[in-house]
């Protein structure tokens, strides 16, 4: 079963989670700090883990004491949970930032600058759910 698609059918808080996750993934190896996450989020997360579109859990103690005190990677910051992204999650990650960077680059001019090509954000029928998502059913 390959995960679907899922980020226009997502609140604006999934849509937060969904990017916090994407830059744990992409800046702190995957570690997640829940610290930064409410209840509500952590049932989101563990809900996506239940159908396949992140994984998400909690480290083993002994992972985490591996990581404490030796501080290897030295920017350990006391994470407890951990995240992998599915193919689809990418993809949705990816959409819903360049979505959110068109809606703030409206928000302010920079020296009268308007790019040429600026692309817009795809329309809801350009993003198939049947598209070749091979590899989306395990976490990368």
């Amino acid at each position: 079963m390959h995960p679907k698609l899922i980020s226009r059918e997502l609140e604006p808080a999934q849509r937060n989670l969904l990017i916090y996750l994407e830059s744990r993934m992409v800046d702190n190896n995957g570690l997640v700090d829940t610290r930064h996450m409410n209840d509500a989020d952590v049932d989101i997360a563990k809900e996506w883990d239940k159908i396949g579109y992140i994984r998400f859990g909690r480290l083993k103690v002994a992972e985490m004491q591996r990581l404490g005190p030796e501080r290897d990677p030295p920017d350990y910051d006391g994470s407890t949970h951990y995240v992998r992204l599915s193919v689809a999650a990418w993809v949705d990650a990816h959409a819903e930032r360049h979505a959110r960077s068109l809606r703030m680059v409206d928000k302010f001019e920079v020296d009268n600058f308007q790019p040429e090509g600026l692309v817009q954000a795809p329309e809801e029928n350009d993003l198939d759910e049947d598209d070749d998502m091979e590899g989306a059913d395990r976490p990368i």
